[in-house]
Order: C-alpha cells, then sequence, then structure tokens
C-alpha cells in the first residue's frame, strides 16, 4: 500500500514552521521513493522442490524477506535474476514476500 502524500500548509511569517515542514515533505518523499516501501507483496505457492516465479523487477533484485506463510516449514533462494526467483520449501507452503 503506498503512503498517502504529505501535505504542507504554508503559514505567512512563520518561517520556522515552513522549513520545518520542507524537512518532513524531503523525509516523506525519500521514504516513499524506498523500493522497499512502495513494493506490493508477491504470494506464491511453493513446494518441496526448486519453484520458479517471475517477478517484473526489472533488475536483479537485492535480497527478499517472507512477510507471511501459512505452514511452518523453511524456504530459500536458489537463485535470483533479473527475470525471476527461484525458491525452494521443506514443505509445500504459501508465502506472501516482498523482493527488493
Amino acid at each position: 500500500m503506498a503512503m498517502k502524500p504529505f501535505r504542507k500548509f504554508y503559514i505567512q511569517n512563520n518561517e520556522d514552521l515552513n522549513r520545518v515542514q520542507d524537512t518532513v515533505q524531503a523525509t516523506f518523499n525519500s521514504l516513499e521513493a524506498d523500493a522497499f516501501l512502495s513494493r506490493i507483496p508477491i504470494t506464491a505457492n511453493i513446494a518441496a522442490a526448486p519453484t520458479t516465479i517471475v517477478h517484473n523487477l526489472g533488475r536483479t533484485p537485492i535480497g527478499w524477506v517472507i512477510i507471511d506463510k501459512n505452514v511452518t516449514c523453511d524456504v530459500w533462494r536458489i537463485s535470483m535474476t533479473r527475470e525471476n526467483i527461484i525458491l525452494e520449501a521443506s514443505a509445500p507452503v504459501t508465502i506472501k514476500f516482498y523482493l527488493f
């Protein structure tokens, strides 16, 4: 889910408040541009064998993090490329994860 945009309220003759708002807006803009925060989670069914997932990231990911899974098991990465990530699990599982 994307963050709501920060809205500045300029108050005449209050330069300190306006400077604070400019700084807060710059911080929000950099957070919004962060690839991890702006990503939509990927849901995938992972088998107990190598499972290829197309990610459409347009580059080789730096990493990945699981945010939800429906059973207790280990999930590990076999490889990552510009087009896909190959994962395997110790048991069949549905995961939700972020690539960044």
